[in-house]
């Protein structure tokens, strides 16, 4: 406990020393940029997708939990996901408030890779908009992911390679820690089948661009003060109508709980 806890005030006073944060600019993420742009073909988007589902949020996330159908077990399960704006409905909606996040999602896109140093911050921010646009229109509803019943379709790996062709699942599953499982159940099989015709099908810098913003986006709050403030002015006063941003030991001890508290729970 005595080790835990001296790694948990490591991290902490980490997370609070942004005076540090800010001096070592995008360092930190250099390793995950090397990782993209390393990225020449389709395969090796997919490989790259599977390294980063754990901590970057994608357009198929992936999962182990108890079993929906057995919970003495333990099973592996796909999700949608990807979607910056969350939701599909702020994508297909016409309503003003679901325009105006629209507006301010492409303001954080342009924002985020122009910090970045991407001089085409506006094309791309445009380019990711339309890929998360046709992600959305095939995405399933918040109703119909309630359903236990159409969410829950497990499929063996030949059955997925079977279904899906164009994707490598065993080298993504492989990727993502998932080697050789008994099957994967897939969440959400329709939007699924469509996603792996527009990673085939969608241009590889565009991929390139929407995997960096969401690695951006994941990050940010960890970022130099332009990152954490686009991530402020986006996340929480345009989508969610804060009016003042929380103390940054507040946000250092949700992240601490999010990460480490079921292990910490344990222990103690």
């Amino acid at each position: 406990a005595g080790t835990i806890n001296a790694k948990i005030g490591d991290f902490y006073s980490s997370y609070m020393d942004t005076a540090a944060i800010d001096a070592a600019g995008l360092k930190p993420l250099a390793p995950y940029m090397a990782q993209l742009a390393a990225v020449k073909n389709k395969k090796d988007l997919v490989l790259l997708m599977g390294k980063w589902v754990s901590f970057v949020d994608e357009p198929l996330n992936l999962g182990v939990g108890p079993d929906a159908k057995d919970p003495t077990i333990y099973s592996a399960g796909s999700f949608q996901g990807g979607l910056g704006l969350g939701d599909r409905d702020y994508y297909l909606k016409s309503d003003a408030r679901f325009a105006k996040a629209r507006d301010a999602y492409l303001v954080y896109l342009r924002t985020i890779l122009a910090l970045d140093g991407d001089k085409n911050a506006v094309m791309h921010a445009r380019a990711i908009m339309a890929l998360e646009m046709k992600m959305a229109k095939v995405q399933w509803s918040q109703e119909a992911n309630r359903d236990p019943v159409k969410t829950y379709n497990p499929m063996t790996l030949k059955q997925l390679s079977a279904k899906a062709p164009s994707l490598d699942w065993k080298a993504y599953l492989e990727a993502g820690d998932l080697p050789n499982p008994a099957f994967v159940s897939i969440s959400q099989p329709d939007y699924t089948w469509a996603l792996t015709k527009l990673i085939k099908n969608e241009p590889i810098d565009v991929w390139k661009a929407y995997l960096r913003v969401r690695l951006l986006d994941a990050t940010a709050r960890s970022l130099p003060a332009g990152f954490r403030d686009a991530a402020y002015q986006f996340h929480d006063v345009a989508i969610t109508g804060v009016k003042q941003d929380k103390p940054r030991w507040q946000r250092g001890v949700a992240t601490l709980n999010s990460a480490m508290g079921e292990a910490i729970g344990q222990v103690y």
